[in-house]
Formats: C-alpha cells, structure tokens, sequence
C-alpha cells in the first residue's frame, strides 16, 4: 500500500518541525508539504491532494476552521484532523461543522496522533479522550454544544463569509479569499443578515465582535 501522504498546517515553525520528525518514524507515512497560514494551507491542500491535513485553529490571514471549510468545498476525499490547544465545545463544534474528521489536543502523544490518522483514513472520526471528555462535560451540564447557539443556523461557508465581510472586506476582497464569485458572496451576505436578524454590516461587526470573531 501507498503511504499515507500528509500536509501539516501550523503557524509555528518548530511545532511543524518536530512533528514532521515524529512522523518521520512511521513508514506508512509521508510528510508531503507544509503551510504556515490559513490561506496557504487550502492553496497546498488542493494543489498536492495529500490525504489527510493537520490543522491548528489559530492561523494568521484565515483560521483553521475557515480553511477547512474550503478544503472540504475544493475536495471531500481529503480528511481534516485539528491540532489545537483549544478545547472549547465550540469551536470543537464549528471544526466538526466545517469538516474536521479528528481533533486533537496538541499535548497529544505521536502514537495517538498516527492513530488519529489511520482511523480517519479508514473512514472513522476520532477525538481524543481530553477533547471528548469536553465535549461530554457540556452535555451533562446541559449547556449548548456552542458557545454562540446563533451560529448553529448559519453553515461554515456563512461563517467563513460572516467573519470577512465583519473584518470590512469588500464583497470582491472577501470572493478572492474564499475562492467563490462576488455574486455567491452577496448571496451568502442577504442569507446571513436574514439568519441573525440583522439589517446591516454594521450589526454583522457588532456581532462579530460579541462573538470574538474580531477585535
């Protein structure tokens, strides 16, 4: 059999190297490339095709969960499994929404990180056991699965458009970033403003700023 070709995606060049030496011990692996930004990573993903994607959150230009979304969107054959020191239900919630098969804490051991990746590739999910404990934690506690239940109307593509158009991208600026037509964008916007009951981007700003979204 083939090895498993995988893209690492992180923001921090030593994290990315010795993960890359970790995976190097397994020879049912093979590390095809990195990216450094959450726009270079859907770029990378749809040009080298690689497997499976590992992917933190908190990535500079666009974040993890928005680039997921569009690799997903470019190609579904390609697994997504998140490496972040995030362990909030929500954004555990909004991975799994935008197409993340796997979430891991990056405390997470190699072995249960190749055993992640296996699992995904035979079609399975897989959580680690501090992640699922979380996310059970907030279901005994009857809270919602997300911090921000409004979101749950709205589909990662509406996040991902949400979250740009709050930044004060133009309707053009936000179609190059996510690879769509300004027409698409204008559509998303009337169907995300109806959603949330705004009247204007201005509410969408304020919003974006209640949810963390923005600064």
């Amino acid at each position: 059999m083939n090895p498993i070709s995988l893209l690492i995606a992180d923001d921090h060049n030593v994290f990315v190297e010795g993960l890359r030496a970790l995976l190097a011990m397994y020879p049912d692996f093979i590390v095809i490339g990195e990216a450094f930004d959450g726009q270079e990573v859907v770029q990378k993903a749809l040009e080298l095709k690689p497997d499976v994607v590992l992917l933190d959150i908190g990535m500079p230009k666009q974040d993890g969960i928005e680039a997921a979304a569009q690799i997903k969107n470019g190609d579904t054959n390609i697994r997504i499994i998140m490496l972040s020191m995030n362990n909030e239900p929500d954004y555990i919630l909004q991975a799994v929404k935008a197409g993340a098969s796997g979430y891991l804490l990056k405390n997470a051991v190699i072995y249960e990180i190749a055993d992640a990746i296996k699992k995904v590739m035979a079609g399975k999910q897989y959580f680690s056991s501090d992640v699922a404990m979380v996310m059970m934690q907030a279901q005994l506690s009857g809270k919602p699965s997300t911090g921000h239940p409004q979101e749950e109307i709205l589909t990662p593509r509406e996040v991902a458009v949400a979250r740009l158009i709050a930044q004060e991208l133009t309707n053009a600026e936000t179609a190059d970033r996510l690879s769509i037509s300004i027409r698409t964008v204008e559509a998303h916007r009337m169907n995300i403003l109806r959603k949330l009951n705004l009247k204007s981007v201005v509410g969408l700003s304020h919003y974006a700023r209640e949810q963390g979204w923005i600064k």
